[in-house]
C-alpha cells in the first residue's frame, strides 16, 4: 500500500514504517534522503578548484619562465611560501584528543561510562558537548560521525534510550545553543580498549577527533 498521502513513510534501507516527516529512521538509525544535495555540491565545489586553481597555478609558472626565471627559484619561493603560510582553523583542528571546531560547530568530548539502556542491554555511552555558532539550525547527527572501534571492529549503536540525552544528537539547535548528547554502544563482556572516532558524516576519510577510552 502506498505511503503517499499518510502520515508515514518506508524506511529506505530497513522498510519500516517511520513517520513521514523523520530525517531518521528510529529503527535502523539511517539518515533519510535529503543530505545528497550537500554532498554532491561539496563535489562540485572541490572539482571546480581543483581544474581552475590549477590552471592558474600553470599559468603563473608559464609567465615566470617566460620572464627568465628559472624554475629551481620558482619551486624554493613557493616552498618558503608554504611554509610560512598560515594553518587554517580546519587543518589545526583535524585531530583532537577532546575538542575540534568545524564549519563553525565545535563537540567536545565529555566523559563515558557503561549503562544500561531500556531494554536492559549493556551499553557503552559516550557523552558529547554540542555549540551551534553558524548561522542557520544544526543537528549534531547531520554534520558528524561519531564510532566506537573494540579490537578492530566497529560497535554496534542502539536505538534505545539511556537517559534523556539519547535523543539530542537528531534535534537542531539554534545559533548559539548548546547541548549535551548522550551516544549508546551495545557492548558485550569484554572490557578491553576502544578506539573513539568522530568525522563529518559526509567524510570517511577526514578524522576530526580521535580518543582512546578505558573501560571499566
Amino acid at each position: 500500500m502506498s505511503n503517499e498521502n499518510q502520515e508515514t513513510k518506508t524506511c529506505k534501507y530497513c522498510q519500516s514504517e517511520i513517520p513521514k516527516k523523520a530525517k531518521i529512521c528510529p529503527v535502523c538509525r539511517k539518515k533519510q534522503s535529503g543530505g545528497s544535495g550537500i554532498v554532491i555540491g561539496v563535489i562540485v565545489v572541490i572539482i571546480f578548484i581543483g581544474m581552475f586553481g590549477g590552471h592558474s597555478s600553470q599559468s603563473t609558472a608559464i609567465n615566470n619562465n617566460s620572464n627568465g626565471t628559472n624554475s629551481a627559484e620558482i619551486n624554493v619561493d613557493a616552498n618558503e611560501n608554504s611554509a610560512a603560510s598560515p594553518v587554517s582553523s580546519a587543518e589545526e583542528n583535524a585531530v583532537s584528543s577532546d575538542s575540534f571546531v568545524y564549519d563553525d560547530m565545535s563537540v567536545k568530548y565529555l566523559k563515558h561510562e557503561i549503562a544500561k539502556n531500556s531494554i536492559d542491554q549493556t551499553c557503552l555511552v559516550v557523552y558529547y558537548e554540542f555549540t551551534n555558532n553558524s548561522n542557520s539550525n544544526e543537528a549534531f547527527y547531520t554534520n558528524f560521525t561519531s564510532k566506537v572501534y573494540q579490537n578492530g571492529v566497529e560497535l554496534e549503536s542502539t536505538i534505545f534510550n539511556i537517559n534523556d540525552e539519547t535523543d539530542n544528537d537528531t534535534k537542531e539547535i539554534m545559533p548559539g545553543a548548546t547541548v549535551t548528547i548522550a551516544l549508546p554502544y551495545k557492548i558485550g563482556n569484554d572490557r578491553s580498549e576502544v578506539t573513539l572516532q568522530v568525522k563529518p558524516w559526509f567524510s570517511d576519510s577526514k578524522i576530526l577527533l580521535e580518543r582512546k577510552l578505558v573501560l571499566q
